[in-house]
Parts: C-alpha cells; sequence; structure tokens
C-alpha cells in the first residue's frame, strides 16, 4: 500500500493562512483585499504551480494595481514564515500507521499483500519550485517520514489536470488500487478518484484517523 499525501493545507501551511499574518501586520482590510487580489490572478498562480513563471511574477501580479501597501520582499517573506508552520497532528497519523488488520479492499480490490510495517509515503503537491530546497530545510522530520515527491513544479502539471494522476503513475510506475490519496481540496480528490485512486478529502488530523480506520489501517495509540 502506498499514502500519496498532499503538503499545503495538510500536513503544512502554504500560500493559505497568509491573510493571517497580512492582518496581523496591516489589519483585515489589507487582508480582505490581499486575500482578493490572489483570486484575481488565480491562473497566474496555476502556472506558478506548473512552473511556467516565477515566483517574482506571481507577486507582482497580486502588487501591481497599487492596492497593498506593503513591497515584493515584505509578501515573499510573509510565505517564508507562513510554510514554517504545521498542521496539528497529520505527520503523527502517517507515522502511527503500523499495519493491516485485515484484508481489506481498496475499490473493490482485495489488498492481497497485507503489509507488515507502515505504507510508503509519498508527497504529491502543487507548489513552487523556488521554494522546495526551503521547505526541506523547515521540515526535516516531514522528509525523513516520507519516501518521495512528486511535485507539479516537476511534472509540468497540476493535479487539477486530468492528465496530471495519470502521468504520476506512469512514472512511479505504481498501479492505483494500491494507493490511498489524501488532500483537502475537493476536485483534486476526484481527479484521482477518475483514474481510479481511492482518495480521502482532509478535514483535520482526527478526521483523517478515522477515514484510515475505516479502510483497514491500524494504529499504535500510544503514539497519538
Amino acid at each position: 500500500m502506498v499514502v500519496f499525501t498532499d503538503l499545503s493545507e495538510v500536513l503544512i501551511h502554504g500560500i493559505y493562512g497568509m491573510e493571517d499574518i497580512v492582518a496581523r501586520d496591516h489589519g483585515a482590510e489589507v487582508s480582505k483585499r490581499f486575500w482578493e487580489r490572489h483570486d484575481e490572478v488565480n491562473d497566474k498562480i496555476l502556472e506558478l504551480f506548473r512552473d511556467n513563471c516565477k515566483e517574482d511574477d506571481y507577486w507582482q501580479a497580486i502588487l501591481e494595481d497599487g492596492s497593498l501597501p506593503f513591497s515584493l520582499n515584505y509578501i515573499k517573506h510573509v510565505l517564508s514564515e507562513n510554510i514554517q508552520r504545521v498542521i496539528p497532528g497529520t505527520l503523527d497519523v502517517y507515522k502511527s500507521i503500523t499495519s493491516h488488520p485485515r484484508s481489506v479492499s481498496i475499490n473493490g480490490v482485495p489488498s492481497g499483500d497485507r503489509l507488515s510495517g507502515r505504507p510508503d509515503i509519498y508527497i504529491v503537491s502543487d507548489h513552487i519550485k523556488e521554494r522546495l530546497g526551503q521547505l526541506k530545510r523547515a521540515h526535516p522530520d516531514l522528509f525523513d517520514a516520507v519516501t518521495g515527491a512528486y511535485w507539479s513544479c516537476d511534472i509540468g502539471k497540476i493535479k487539477g489536470d486530468p492528465d496530471f494522476f495519470p502521468t504520476v503513475l506512469s512514472v512511479s510506475n505504481l498501479p492505483a488500487e494500491k494507493i490511498v490519496f489524501v488532500d483537502d481540496i475537493e476536485r483534486n480528490v476526484d481527479s484521482a478518484r477518475k483514474s481510479g485512486i481511492y482518495s480521502i478529502l482532509f478535514k483535520d488530523a482526527d478526521q483523517l484517523k478515522l477515514d484510515f480506520e475505516k479502510i483497514g489501517f491500524r494504529f499504535d495509540s500510544r503514539d497519538l
């Protein structure tokens, strides 16, 4: 069994949550305008995640109408601060998966080869190429716990693209029926399901544990 897990808003914070830091520094109205600008240039951030533009280009698009009272360096610093923050409990859930207590079915296919230890965990994330080194330095425990990662910026596609998951399955040489995918965005979950991957919509760590238990994962309660 393999777990594909989203990174931002499942394990750590990413773009989301930056508005909280902006509100702390500049007030609620500026924070609201920042998020409005984020939505207005949404196509630009998708191209950023595909590595078709640079991070500075995205932030300049946010700032170009002059409605926000801060600099490019400030907004990049806010993202740097935000990606230091972890989502409570999620990594503990992943670390605590120990085995299947019984033969279970994923998408109707019996698991067959029962696990004697933890499943392999891969990050599958839409992210900014220029931030990958910082992420790994900021969260060494997280990256020590995973087997590998599939980044949108390396693949040139985002999880909402219809060919993203077929590409990952081809590159990884993994069968869809042995994968469980976890993401906080419903369209990404739907995209994975269309490729035959059993998918969980993430809400919080407690719900994730319950969702894993439903498909037969066992947890060591001493670790949770």
